[in-house]
C-alpha cells in the first residue's frame, strides 16, 4: 500500500513541471485583443506567458512600428485605413539550461543561457467610413441633439438661435431635413435653437 502511494506520488511530481513547463516553451506570446478606436488607430493587447520573455517588435501589415526589450502588454497604433491589417507580435525568451540546446546559446557560468523567439499574429478589420445617416433632432434638447448627430456619422454644422414660444435649448428646424437619407460622412447638420420669448 505505501509503495503504490509512493509511486503515485512520484507519478505526480514527474509529470507535473512536465505539463507546466510545456505551456510556457510552446506560447511565448499570445494576442488577448484588437480593437478599433474611432479614429481607425488599433489598440492591441497580449500576454507574455512567463518572466522570461521579452517583448521584441510590434508590425503592422509587415512595417514594425514598436521595437524594444521590455514587457509592455498594450499599445494603440496610428490610424489605419479601412480594410484588413495584419498584426504580428515577435517576443524572445532567455532561459538557462545545462545543456547546449542549439545555435542561439552561449555559455555562463557552467551552463548555457539561450534565446528562443516566439511570435502571434491576427488580422483585424477597420471599417470603412460610414455614412452620415441625417437624424431627426428637433424637439430635442440641443445636448441631446449633437450627440444623437455625431452618433450616426454626421457632424454639427452651423447653430442659429431665435426667440421662439418653445423653451429655451429646444432645436426648432435643421437642415438637410429629410430624416434617414445617406449622405458623405461628416456631413454637416444645420440646426435652429430656440432661445426662448
Amino acid at each position: 500500500m505505501k509503495r503504490s502511494i509512493f509511486c503515485a506520488a512520484m507519478a505526480m511530481a514527474l509529470l507535473a513541471p512536465t505539463v507546466a513547463g510545456a505551456r510556457d516553451s510552446a506560447y511565448g506570446v499570445a494576442i488577448r485583443e484588437a480593437s478599433v478606436n474611432g479614429d481607425h488607430s488599433v489598440t492591441i493587447a497580449w500576454e507574455l506567458e512567463s518572466l522570461n520573455v521579452f517583448n521584441q517588435s510590434l508590425a503592422v501589415d509587415g512595417s514594425v512600428v514598436r521595437s524594444g526589450s521590455d514587457r509592455a502588454t498594450i499599445l494603440t497604433t496610428r490610424p489605419l485605413s479601412a480594410g484588413s491589417h495584419a498584426i504580428t507580435i515577435e517576443v524572445r525568451e532567455l532561459f538557462e539550461t545545462y545543456t547546449r540546446s542549439d545555435s542561439s546559446c552561449v555559455v555562463s557560468g557552467g551552463h548555457w543561457v539561450c534565446a528562443r523567439n516566439w511570435r502571434d499574429s491576427m488580422t483585424v478589420s477597420v471599417p470603412y467610413a460610414m455614412d452620415c445617416v441625417v437624424p431627426r433632432p428637433v424637439g430635442l434638447q440641443l445636448p441631446v441633439a449633437k450627440a444623437r448627430i455625431t452618433k450616426t456619422g454626421c457632424s454639427i454644422g452651423a447653430v442659429q438661435r431665435i426667440h421662439s414660444k418653445r423653451a429655451a435649448g429646444i432645436i426648432l428646424s435643421q437642415r438637410p431635413a429629410e430624416t434617414g437619407r445617406r449622405l458623405p460622412n461628416d456631413t454637416a447638420i444645420r440646426l435652429v435653437v430656440s432661445i426662448g420669448l
